[in-house]
């Protein structure tokens, strides 16, 4: 068996050589790209906030170099999208958060340098969407309506998901620190639509992403912009159903949103500590959780000046 699998490899490699056509080089990049597929959990796992951050950039670098050479690969536009968006959350954002409010250039360029990692994320979730499916950018050019109704007939299958909550996800991310930006803003309803048909289809996909997205916008947002707190309180208590409740960003959202916007100091004091307490409670979400036990403590700092 191992004979034949060797003879096979073989095989491939001599038709490549003899002008067949093969790029040898794409060949080894898609290769590469299946590799960072099934490696990606690693980093999820680690337990060293800043570690994990310092390997970040070097990581995506080495994607955008495989981008160059397979820029068709569907693998590799998923994990970039990815990449940036994990990485302007955790750790420019991060920036972003303590910046001194007095340094204006410095929190103008930390925040110019989020809008355009997150517009790099919504690049690459562009692509793998236009790969996938014709139409897009001319259902978003012919308004919102037709773009809703381009959603419900194209995307029908619960394997959609992983497409629409990815071009949602990168793109309201872009928006929300490009809140001077009118034309932005504007976009905000069709990001909106995206996770919303995701959620539909699969509520469930990554970690109940969509449902704590949803439950944020409402807990954030007034009527009259299309929120709803109950209805974000809600969701909030699903998304910690769906995870066990070991996914700490849900608990911070819920706390910095709903807790907040409700002036519920109660229910903030128990979710912080929560989180704050909570251990080493899932190797899928080790890093996710070091995140959210980092912004909660900023968050508890803050939290006098807020509730009254």
């Amino acid at each position: 068996m191992r004979s034949f699998g060797f003879f096979t490899g073989t095989a491939l490699v001599a038709f490549c050589l003899l002008g067949s056509g093969c790029d040898l080089g794409k060949f080894a990049a898609n290769s590469t790209a299946d590799i960072f597929e099934r490696a990606g959990p690693a980093f999820q796992e680690h337990w060293d906030y800043d570690f994990a951050g310092a390997a970040a950039p070097g990581s995506t670098m080495q994607l955008e170099g495989l981008h160059r050479v397979s820029p068709e690969n569907e693998i590799i536009h998923l994990a970039l999208a990815r990449a940036y968006m994990g990485y302007t959350y955790g750790w420019i954002e991060d920036d972003l958060m303590r910046v001194d409010p007095m340094d204006m250039d410095e929190e103008e360029r930390i925040q110019r340098r989020a809008r355009w990692m997150y517009l790099r994320a919504r690049y690459f979730a562009f692509r793998l969407m236009k790969q996938r499916h014709d139409g897009f950018t001319e259902a978003i050019e012919a308004g919102l309506e037709p773009f809703q109704r381009y959603l419900q007939e194209e995307f029908d299958d619960p394997e959609d998901a992983e497409v629409l909550f990815w071009c949602g996800y990168t793109w309201a991310a872009a928006i929300n620190v490009s809140r001077n930006d009118p034309s932005m803003i504007a976009d905000f309803s069709f990001a909106r639509a995206l996770v919303e048909r995701q959620v539909e289809l699969d509520r469930g996909y990554f970690n109940g992403g969509g449902v704590t997205f949803m439950a944020v916008i409402n807990a954030s947002l007034g009527a009259a912009f299309g929120g709803d707190p109950e209805v974000g309180r809600e969701l909030f208590e699903e998304a910690l159903v769906m995870t066990d409740r070991k996914f700490l960003l849900i608990q911070y959202n819920y706390a910095r949103t709903y807790a907040m916007q409700t002036n519920n100091r109660e229910l903030f004091d128990e979710l912080v500590n929560e989180i704050l307490t909570a251990g080493d409670i899932s190797n899928d979400f080790r890093l996710s959780n070091k995140i959210a036990v980092r912004r909660t403590r900023w968050l508890r700092d803050q939290a006098d000046d807020h509730f009254f």
